[in-house]
């Protein structure tokens, strides 16, 4: 990512993919220099996806996503979030340092019935999942070859409210998975 000390603008289509790239790795869910890329496309607008990154691309108009392409700031922004996953993705990392040749190719396949990755992916109700998903994170930054085996719930995670009277709804919402970077 050579470009992130030289970006004065790039096309649309350009960004777009480069934007959609960083989004399809969960790095960036626990890494501002991620997640920071799609909140300053347009904080309204992260806020309304639940801090979703392809969510918020989505929803991005093309006569904005104009604006960023020709912002030197914001294409630097993502070309350094863009250079700073490729770094942790490349480094070798406290498992890799110590793997013997035996261990190459190595897979450890982590099995849980919901994973608390971040709250734009709501698959959790609670301290499992939220402990899952941290091991995940954990791992990853271990170098640890850890593949996370789960459901997919389309109306898993349910949203109480308080109506008029006092009484709770409960509502559950449809997810959509293709806006999650899911494999």
């Amino acid at each position: 990512m050579s470009r992130s000390k030289q970006s004065p603008s790039i096309g649309v289509d350009d960004l777009v993919g480069h934007l959609r790239d960083l989004a399809s790795n969960l790095w960036w869910a626990w890494n501002e220099e991620g997640w920071s890329v799609f909140q300053t496309m347009d904080p309204n607008e992260w806020r309304a996806t639940n801090y979703s990154p392809l969510g918020t691309l989505e929803r991005t108009t093309h006569a904005r996503l104009e604006v960023l392409a020709c912002d030197p700031i914001f294409v630097k922004r993502v070309y350094d979030g863009l250079a700073a996953r490729a770094a942790y993705l490349g480094e070798r990392a406290w498992f890799q340092r110590g793997a013997t040749a035996k261990q190459e190719g190595f897979r450890v396949a982590y099995f849980c019935s919901e994973y608390g990755l971040h709250e734009s992916i709501q698959q959790y109700a609670g301290g499992l999942g939220i402990l899952a998903g941290d091991h995940l994170k954990s791992a990853s930054d271990l170098g640890i070859p850890l593949v996370a085996i789960g459901l997919a719930y389309r109306h898993g995670y349910y949203i109480q409210q308080l109506s008029r009277d006092g009484s709770t709804q409960v509502l559950y919402p449809e997810y959509d998975f293709n806006r999650w970077g899911l494999e």
